[in-house]
């Protein structure tokens, strides 16, 4: 009886940690619809902060987003992506790209948007080579996963944090949505649901109506663009390898496959990427082996499973120029570049004239 007893109060106990770490949730863990809604009902809908969604509910508020727009066009892949937007007046259109999405992202997030969605979906699915090297590792999952969330709920971590959260604030227990209050911030024609501000005072990027991506400076419009480095450099160490990982290649055939059974147009690209960074990729012989049988196994990859893909590695193949990139980073296109790409993606899938219109 005394083990009973014991795990009964064990069990207990646990349960009343994990509710009151749900209930206050202090690193914003879970995903509140209700930020999304508040930007979709304004007009014209305004962007959302960072500061509002944390870094892993971004695919949950992508996949809510595609429900929201009720979309037949879509956009998969990192932030490499997240300038291919919409065109003017389409409603039905959305981007999903998050920072941290690898191959491995692909066949939860298929059979979510399969989950949800009836009839022809348009996928534009972004890849890069730095997913098939070795030590990459995904870090954007669309999956529900109940054991994620226990580990979160029963973290000590978690608790501490709570119980800080108590201490300053007594009263949010039972009103648990006072912490997560938020403005809607203007400025010019632009407006962001925000917390604190962080848009417009310079400490936080903000997501758009349609899914793409606007670092701070982009939304202020200011005429001084920081430099945040090299992309290329930055990711040096996932381009090295021999070869393709196997692994990846497998969880990417594993989402085409599943692609191509329920129906889809998928449409595979590589983003461009500057003149000197893809020189360097191609000249260090760290990068250059993968690089290259990226380039060359990526169109037979994708045509084994009937669909097509894009080399639009070098920034001519869309008509971009050597400076169309955010951060001047080499390899995040910015808005003009983005349009070109969705122009040649659109063109490869087949969309009427119509659904480009503006």
């Amino acid at each position: 009886m005394r083990f009973v007893a014991f795990f009964a109060a064990l069990a207990v106990a646990l349960a009343a940690i994990a509710y009151v770490d749900w209930r206050l949730d202090p690193f914003g863990d879970r995903y509140h619809p209700d930020v999304l809604a508040t930007a979709l009902r304004r007009s014209p809908p305004c962007y959302v902060a960072w500061e509002v969604v944390a870094e892993q509910a971004w695919p949950t508020y992508k996949l809510d987003l595609f429900h929201r727009r009720h979309a037949d066009v879509v956009v998969v892949g990192t932030s490499r992506v997240a300038k291919v937007g919409a065109w003017p007046g389409e409603e039905r259109f959305a981007n999903l790209s998050v920072p941290g999405t690898g191959a491995e992202s692909l066949p939860d997030l298929f059979d979510r948007l399969h989950g949800g969605h009836s009839g022809r979906l348009v996928v534009y699915l972004g890849t890069d080579a730095f997913w098939f090297g070795p030590r990459w590792r995904t870090k954007a999952w669309f999956d529900v996963s109940y054991l994620r969330d226990l580990k979160y709920l029963l973290s000590g971590q978690t608790l501490r944090q709570s119980l800080d959260v108590l201490r300053r604030a007594p009263g949010s227990l039972l009103h648990p949505d006072a912490l997560r209050a938020v403005e809607v911030d203007r400025q010019g024609g632009t407006c962001v649901v925000d917390r604190g501000n962080s848009v417009f005072r310079g400490g936080s990027n903000a997501w758009a109506p349609d899914g793409e991506l606007f670092f701070q400076y982009e939304l202020v419009h200011a005429t001084r663009i920081p430099r945040n480095g090299s992309l290329v450099g930055l990711y040096h160490g996932f381009y090295a390898g021999r070869s393709l990982d196997g692994g990846h290649l497998e969880a990417l055939g594993d989402a085409l496959a599943k692609a191509r059974g329920y129906g889809w147009t998928v449409v595979g690209f590589h983003a461009p990427i500057s003149t000197r960074g893809i020189r360097r990729l191609e000249t260090d012989p760290t990068t250059a082996p993968l690089f290259h049988r990226f380039r060359a196994q990526m169109p037979g990859l994708f045509a084994r499973y009937g669909f097509r893909f894009l080399d639009l590695t070098n920034v001519r193949s869309v008509g971009c120029s050597e400076s169309d990139f955010s951060f001047e980073d080499d390899g995040h296109p910015d808005v003009s570049c983005g349009r070109r790409v969705r122009r040649a993606l659109d063109h490869a899938a087949g969309l009427r004239p119509a659904m480009q219109s503006g």
